[in-house]
Formats: C-alpha cells, sequence, structure tokens
C-alpha cells in the first residue's frame, strides 16, 4: 500500500506520485501538463520523445551548427589573481566556507 502526501485541496501531489505512483498514473497525472507544453510550443513534443535517445541526440549534434567564437577575446575582471591560490582556495573551503558537513 503506497502513502501518498495530499496538498491542501487534498490532491495527491506530482511528486508524491511520481515517488510512489505506478507507472500509467505517472503518465496520467502528467498529461495536462504535456498538453499545455504542446499548445505552447508544438515543437516540442518531438524534441520531448527524440531526445530522450542517444541516436536521436547523435543526429542533433552533428546537425546542429558550431557553436561561434568570439570575434575578440575580452579582458577578465580578474586581472591580478593568481589561479592556482584560487583553486586550493576552493579545494579546502568548497563553495561556501561556511557550509559545514553534518
Amino acid at each position: 500500500m503506497t502513502v501518498m502526501n495530499p496538498d491542501k485541496a487534498g490532491a495527491a501531489s506530482l511528486e508524491t506520485i511520481a515517488r510512489n505512483g505506478s507507472m500509467l498514473r505517472r503518465i496520467a497525472v502528467r498529461i495536462p501538463t504535456y498538453l499545455s507544453d504542446i499548445r505552447e510550443n508544438p515543437a516540442w513534443l518531438p524534441m520531448f520523445m527524440l531526445a530522450r535517445t542517444m541516436p536521436a541526440r547523435r543526429m542533433h549534434w552533428r546537425g546542429a551548427k558550431p557553436v561561434r567564437r568570439s570575434q575578440r577575446a575580452q579582458d577578465t575582471m580578474f586581472a591580478g589573481v593568481n589561479c592556482q591560490d584560487v583553486v586550493d582556495a576552493l579545494r579546502m573551503d568548497g563553495l561556501f566556507p561556511g557550509l559545514v558537513k553534518m
């Protein structure tokens, strides 16, 4: 028996259904979202279906235009910063020095 936590209106949340529901139930509750996405952008459906397969991804990667390089390299806003000091600090402190793992 699966326990579903209802929201304030008494309906089970999509997150709860995604964790505890059967595959058909998960698909069924997402249909309204999929329909609104299709109405908003009809190209979404083939992208959604095909992007989940590696052959379709590879075809897209081969057919996509290469990214243009910047015409002119910009000066860095970090002039005078020693790159190795930054790397060492990140390795020692992480991204947020006050964050402590418990």
